[in-house]
C-alpha cells in the first residue's frame, strides 16, 4: 500500500470521548499535557495496524511535538500545524479528550 492511500478501518468506541481536532492536540501537547492517543498504519505483514501512541512535546523541544510509543517515532520532522495536521490525518489518529483540557 502507498503511503498516500487511505487504510479503511473502523473504531467503535462507547467507554470515552475520542477527538480529531488535531489543532487542540497540537495546543495540548505544546503546553506540556501528555495525550494517549491511536493511530492506524500497515506493514507488509498486517493491515491495518491499530497503535496505541503518546503524544506529547518532544523532549529538550519547546515546539516539536511527538507522536509515538517507545520504540516507535511516528513523527517528530517538522513545525507547523499544518505538517501536523497531515500526519495526523494519515495515521487516522484519534486522541483522548483530557477532562481538563
Amino acid at each position: 500500500m502507498s503511503k498516500n492511500q487511505k487504510i479503511k478501518h473502523t473504531f467503535i468506541n462507547e467507554s470515552f470521548d475520542l477527538s480529531t481536532d488535531y489543532r487542540l492536540l497540537y495546543k495540548l501537547a505544546l503546553n506540556g499535557k501528555r495525550i494517549p492517543a491511536w493511530i492506524v498504519y500497515t506493514d507488509e505483514y498486517e493491515d491495518p495496524i491499530w497503535d496505541l501512541v503518546e503524544v506529547k512535546k518532544f523532549y529538550g523541544e519547546n515546539d516539536k511535538v511527538f507522536i509515538g510509543t517507545r520504540g516507535r517515532d511516528y513523527s517528530t520532522a517538522e513545525n507547523t500545524i499544518e505538517w501536523f495536521e497531515s500526519i495526523c490525518q494519515h495515521l487516522s489518529l484519534h486522541f483522548v479528550i483530557p477532562k481538563q483540557p
